[in-house]
């Protein structure tokens, strides 16, 4: 069977921006790949790559906000919430490990926070000073 790897591409800028896709694996699925031979694709491809990199970034903001609006349990966002934020994810290890102060993670939040704030107000739909 051959991927086009193109086509897969476009296909997940799609899921992205679909606002009911709130699982980033579902979209793997939909494909009907494996996560193994998904993730082999990702090493070989980087504008596959940046699709799924924008994909959980879109993702992840979906779910923040639901969770922020009391649309889902807020628990399984903040169980999940690393797999979609790279920024997250590293927070939550050096959480385990130790080694995180009180300002190490307020800074942290703070450049969360700034990214997006970035993302909101560079969307195309945005109004001029509504945030």
């Amino acid at each position: 069977m051959s991927i086009d790897i193109k086509q897969l591409t476009e296909d997940l800028y799609l899921f992205a921006e679909n606002p009911s896709m709130l699982i980033i694996r579902e979209f793997i699925a939909l494909t009907k790949l494996s996560q193994n031979k998904f993730t082999q694709l990702l090493s070989k491809n980087p504008e596959l790559l940046e699709a799924y990199n924008y994909a959980r970034l879109q993702v992840g903001i979906r779910r923040e906000k639901k969770a922020l609006d009391s649309e889902i349990n807020t628990s399984v966002y903040k169980e999940t919430a690393p797999l979609y934020d790279d920024d997250l994810k590293e927070w939550e290890m050096e959480k385990k490990k130790g080694t995180l102060t009180v300002n190490d993670g307020l800074s942290k939040i703070d450049a969360i926070f700034a990214k997006a704030q970035d993302y909101i107000t560079t969307q195309p739909n945005h109004i001029d000073g509504d945030s």
